[in-house]
């Protein structure tokens, strides 16, 4: 059996999530499953440790498309809910720019009268944590892969 982490380790250091016109390419050249696995891998990975607030304030939430993607390509419709639920506070086409969504996270917390409520993803946050066993998913969504490629 094949880990998870053996498609993702190839691309993870070299996937430049700075660019987003950089990103969008190295993604296009990516084996299918490898990209569901680096993308999602990345989301539960910010979330996890900062919250959706985390993701989309770092680099790395120019991926939150791919990742809904790349989730649903699982079978995990509920981790790619919760992250097209807290994707879709930017209203209209995802901002894959770093700080487009700052921006819109900065104006969010300005604009809502309290210094505590500068988070608008708490419930979401909440809501992902209580589904995870996501490795074991992400092994048996490459044992999968590899069963496929083999017949």
């Amino acid at each position: 059996m094949t880990s998870y982490w053996s498609r993702v380790e190839p691309f993870w250091n070299d996937c430049p999530t700075d660019d987003p016109a950089a990103y969008l390419a190295f993604y296009k050249n990516m084996p299918a499953v490898a990209r569901d696995l680096l993308t999602t891998h990345w989301v539960v990975s910010e979330v996890c440790d900062g919250g959706f607030h985390q993701l989309f304030t770092n680099s790395t939430g120019v991926l939150v498309p791919e990742a809904v993607t790349g989730f649903r390509s699982m079978g995990l419709v509920q981790f790619a809910d919760i992250t097209a639920e807290a994707a879709s506070f930017f209203s209209g086409t995802y901002p894959r720019e770093q700080m487009l969504r700052i921006e819109a996270l900065e104006r969010y917390a300005s604009s809502s009268g309290s210094p505590d409520d500068w988070n608008p993803f708490d419930r979401l946050d909440d809501q992902f944590y209580s589904a995870l066993d996501f490795e074991s998913e992400q092994d048996a969504y490459t044992s999968k892969a590899d069963a496929y490629a083999n017949t």
